[in-house]
Protein backbone atom coordinates (compact mmCIF):
# COMPACT_ATOMS: atom_id res chain seq x y z
CA UNK A 1 0.00 0.00 0.00
CA UNK A 2 1.39 3.37 -0.94
CA UNK A 3 1.77 6.25 1.49
CA UNK A 4 -0.81 8.28 -0.47
CA UNK A 5 -3.36 5.48 -0.26
CA UNK A 6 -2.75 5.14 3.49
CA UNK A 7 -3.22 8.87 3.94
CA UNK A 8 -6.51 8.79 2.02
CA UNK A 9 -7.82 5.89 4.13
CA UNK A 10 -6.83 7.61 7.38
CA UNK A 11 -8.45 10.88 6.25
CA UNK A 12 -11.67 9.03 5.40
CA UNK A 13 -11.76 7.21 8.74
CA UNK A 14 -10.66 9.97 11.13
CA UNK A 15 -14.10 11.64 11.45
CA UNK A 16 -15.72 8.22 11.90
CA UNK A 17 -13.51 7.16 14.81
CA UNK A 18 -16.14 8.17 17.38
CA UNK A 19 -18.64 5.76 15.77
CA UNK A 20 -16.25 2.80 15.90
CA UNK A 21 -16.49 0.06 18.48
CA UNK A 22 -13.99 0.43 21.33
CA UNK A 23 -11.76 -2.32 19.93
CA UNK A 24 -11.81 -0.88 16.40
CA UNK A 25 -11.22 2.60 17.78
CA UNK A 26 -8.12 1.43 19.65
CA UNK A 27 -6.85 -0.37 16.57
CA UNK A 28 -7.42 2.71 14.42
CA UNK A 29 -5.69 4.96 16.97
CA UNK A 30 -2.65 2.65 17.03
CA UNK A 31 -2.49 2.52 13.23
CA UNK A 32 -2.91 6.30 13.02
CA UNK A 33 -0.05 6.82 15.46
CA UNK A 34 2.18 4.56 13.38
CA UNK A 35 1.18 6.55 10.29
CA UNK A 36 1.98 9.85 12.02
CA UNK A 37 5.35 8.48 13.15
CA UNK A 38 5.96 7.66 9.48
CA UNK A 39 6.39 3.97 10.19
CA UNK A 40 5.64 1.64 7.32
CA UNK A 41 2.57 -0.52 7.86
CA UNK A 42 3.14 -4.24 7.45
CA UNK A 43 0.82 -6.43 5.39
CA UNK A 44 -1.37 -7.35 8.37
CA UNK A 45 -1.77 -3.72 9.47
CA UNK A 46 -2.54 -2.60 5.92
CA UNK A 47 -5.19 -5.28 5.62
CA UNK A 48 -6.70 -4.27 8.98
CA UNK A 49 -6.85 -0.64 7.81
CA UNK A 50 -8.65 -1.72 4.64
CA UNK A 51 -11.11 -3.78 6.71
CA UNK A 52 -11.86 -0.80 8.95
CA UNK A 53 -12.37 1.38 5.88
CA UNK A 54 -14.78 -1.07 4.26
CA UNK A 55 -16.68 -1.53 7.53
CA UNK A 56 -17.11 2.13 8.45
CA UNK A 57 -16.99 3.95 5.11
CA UNK A 58 -19.47 2.16 2.83
CA UNK A 59 -19.16 2.88 -0.86
CA UNK A 60 -21.99 4.68 -2.57
CA UNK A 61 -22.87 3.42 -5.98
CA UNK A 62 -23.86 5.71 -8.81
CA UNK A 63 -27.49 4.57 -8.89
CA UNK A 64 -28.03 5.50 -5.21
CA UNK A 65 -26.50 8.92 -5.77
CA UNK A 66 -28.64 9.58 -8.85
CA UNK A 67 -31.78 8.59 -6.95
CA UNK A 68 -30.84 10.92 -4.09
CA UNK A 69 -30.18 13.75 -6.54
CA UNK A 70 -33.59 13.19 -8.18
CA UNK A 71 -35.30 13.37 -4.78
CA UNK A 72 -33.48 16.58 -3.90
CA UNK A 73 -34.15 18.14 -7.31
CA UNK A 74 -37.85 17.33 -7.18
CA UNK A 75 -38.18 18.87 -3.71
CA UNK A 76 -39.46 15.74 -2.01
CA UNK A 77 -39.39 15.77 1.78
CA UNK A 78 -38.75 12.03 2.24
CA UNK A 79 -35.04 12.22 1.44
CA UNK A 80 -33.14 9.77 3.61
Amino acid sequence: MTRAEQTRLFEDLAPLQVRMSPKDGETFAALLQRHKDEEELDAHSSERLRQLHSAYKPAKNRQELELLWQKIASGRKDVS
